[in-house]
């Protein structure tokens, strides 16, 4: 019988009653603000309903687990600038087991903080403040010893991960960063249905998340005729204004994230791949870029891209392949297709929880689909989330963690200490 914890289940019922005042508000400063494609944030908009509609369903890991804050207490929520409607989804977790909400959204999401704080204050008052401060300040806060903060819970790339990953103060620490996320296309696989997922789930949000794939890894007998099939959808892809239903792939938010793609297409063409299809950058605009005969010395294979850009690379067999995708020092998301992609799933897929390392590893993966993309069913989101390497961690004040992790489990407290 399935555990709901009521908490959870009265929050999700809480933000669902006012998600149809703000839903299209939050749609709209998101594609304003963050230029991220209509049509991506009109399908979180979606999903995000049933996902409160399902969240006492995560009662297996949190029912009769207190709240992390006590007192004065609140957890510090650091966003990302590729959050929209999905801002909804991090804060409810935290509330909805008893604890207090401080959120800091991106410089660039004024309008869209400015409605979340709206929407909080409707549905839970007094218990999420919106605290659009400078990053450092927030960040210094929220670590130091004596200060308000219970924990801090944040998303961030690179540069942030590596301030955070020495931290070893008293407070608690639960970071989600970057992904480099491989795709495996084994014999047997539906390489026309492969492809078609494969360019939906890098053209999302321009490129600009976290779970998208960013090197695809093909059987060398079907090598050509995939890299053939994707030409065809990276040249048919729509190009453009963010604001259009149309578009399937609008600008990147961040200008420094635009000369990394430039950057990195290009180191990759002087280390001898090609560039299939695209490879121009203009301003924020990236084209949809297809790069074949990727090698795990280049850039592109090594550093999260965030942008349209689709490194391509051939394999022999299943042990050569499980050998490419682990040469990372990420390990977030891993997606194979095939006969025996569910095999290669168990070898490369890490623990179901996040558990003791002694430092951060990469070479396995927190979240492993067979036969189809992550994140391409609503039980997806309900599942821990989170990865290896420099793909995220939690520092739970005595010692360091990796693997798949519950914002809800881990905004409470084990009542018997351990």
């Amino acid at each position: 019988m399935a555990v709901r914890d009521p908490r959870l289940a009265l929050a999700g019922e809480e933000a669902r009653a006012v998600l149809a005042r703000y839903g299209r508000p939050l749609v709209a400063a998101a594609v304003a603000e963050l230029a991220l494609p209509h049509r991506d944030v009109e399908a979180e908009l979606h999903s995000l309903d049933e996902q409160l509609r399902r969240l006492g369903g995560l009662g297996r890991r949190t029912a009769h687990r207190p709240a992390l804050c006590t007192g004065e207490e609140a957890i510090y929520l650091l966003l990302p600038y590729n959050v929209t409607v999905a801002a909804v989804w991090d804060i409810v977790r935290l509330v909805g087991t008893g604890n207090a909400v401080r959120v800091r959204f991106s410089r660039r999401a004024v309008r869209l903080a400015e409605l979340v704080a709206d929407f909080a204050a409707a549905a839970w008052p007094g218990r999420v403040m919106v605290d659009q401060r400078a990053r450092d300040v927030f960040l210094a806060e929220a670590l130091t010893a004596g200060s308000p903060a219970a924990a801090l819970f944040a998303y961030g790339g690179m540069e942030l991960g590596a301030g955070l990953a020495g931290y070893r103060g008293s407070k608690k620490v639960v970071f989600e960063g970057p992904g480099k996320d491989p795709a495996i296309v084994l014999p047997g696989a539906d390489t026309a249905d492969v492809v078609r997922q494969v360019c939906a789930a890098k053209f999302a949000y321009a490129g600009q998340q976290c779970v998208g794939p960013e090197t695809l890894l093909v059987q060398r007998a079907h090598y050509e005729s995939v890299i053939d099939a994707l030409a065809r959808h990276f040249v048919a892809a729509r190009v453009g204004d963010p604001t259009d239903p149309a578009t399937d792939v609008g600008p990147v938010a961040s200008q420094a994230v635009a000369e990394r793609a430039r950057r990195q297409i290009r180191q990759a063409q002087q280390a001898g791949a090609r560039v299939v299809v695209g490879g121009a950058v203009a301003g924020h605009l990236v084209q949809p870029t297809l790069v074949a005969d990727v090698r795990p010395g280049m850039a592109l294979w090594q550093e999260e891209t965030f942008a349209p850009i689709l490194g391509v690379a051939p394999f022999d067999d299943p042990d050569e392949a499980a050998a490419l995708a682990r040469t990372t020092r990420f390990g977030l998301c891993c997606s194979i297709y095939g006969t025996d992609a569910a095999a290669l799933a168990r070898r490369l897929r890490g623990r179901p929880y996040a558990h003791r390392v002694p430092e951060l590893r990469g070479g396995q993966f927190g979240v492993v689909t067979a036969n189809r993309a992550p994140f391409t069913r609503i039980t997806d989101h309900l599942a821990p989330f989170g990865g290896y390497g420099l793909s995220g961690w939690v520092w739970d004040g005595r010692q360091l963690l990796q693997g798949p992790k519950c914002f809800a489990r881990e905004a409470t407290v084990d009542p018997q200490g351990d």
